[in-house]
C-alpha cells in the first residue's frame, strides 16, 4: 500500500505542479492584460469627462500627450528606469539559477542540476541584450507604428 500512496505522490508531483504552474501563469497574464485595458479605459473616460466640462464652460484645453494616452510607450525612449529594472531582473534571474542549480545538485547528486543553468541563461541573456541596446532615434508622432486606441505593445 506504502508502495502506491508513494507512486501516487509521484505522479500527483509530476503532473499537478505543471498544469498548476501553466494555468497560473496564463491566468496572470491574461489578469494583468484586463487591469492595463482597464486602467487605459477609465483614464479616457477621465479626459472625456474633464473635456467636455471644459467645453461646456468654454475652456479650452490643450490635447492630451501621447504618453499619456497610451501609457507612456508612444514617442517615447528607452527610460531609464526600465533599463534598471531589466538589469536587476538579469542579476536575479541569474542568482535564482544559481541557487536552483546548486540545491539540485546537493539533493538529486544526478545530473538534473543541469536544469537550473536555463535560469541562469536566461539571466544573462538579459544583460547581454541590455549591454548590447543602441538607442535610436524615438517614433514619431502619426507614422502609423500604432492607430489610435490601440492597447497593444511593439
Amino acid at each position: 500500500m506504502t508502495a502506491f500512496l508513494s507512486s501516487l505522490t509521484g505522479l500527483m508531483s509530476a503532473v499537478v505542479l505543471p498544469v498548476v504552474a501553466i494555468v497560473g501563469g496564463i491566468s496572470f497574464a491574461a489578469y494583468s492584460l484586463y487591469l492595463k485595458v482597464r486602467r487605459q479605459r477609465e483614464a479616457l473616460q477621465m479626459y472625456h469627462a474633464e473635456r467636455m466640462a471644459a467645453i461646456e464652460k468654454g475652456i479650452e484645453l490643450p490635447p492630451l500627450p501621447p504618453e499619456h494616452l497610451y501609457d507612456g510607450d508612444y514617442g517615447t525612449t528607452y527610460s531609464g528606469d526600465y533599463r534598471r529594472w531589466r538589469r536587476g531582473r538579469g542579476l536575479t534571474l541569474i542568482f535564482v539559477g544559481a541557487a536552483v542549480t546548486v540545491a539540485m545538485w546537493q539533493v538529486n547528486r544526478d545530473s538534473s542540476f543541469w536544469w537550473g543553468f536555463i535560469i541562469i541563461a536566461w539571466g544573462l541573456g538579459q544583460l547581454v541584450s541590455e549591454y548590447l541596446y543602441t538607442p535610436g532615434p524615438p517614433p514619431q508622432a502619426g507614422n502609423g507604428s500604432k492607430p489610435p486606441g490601440a492597447t497593444f505593445n511593439r
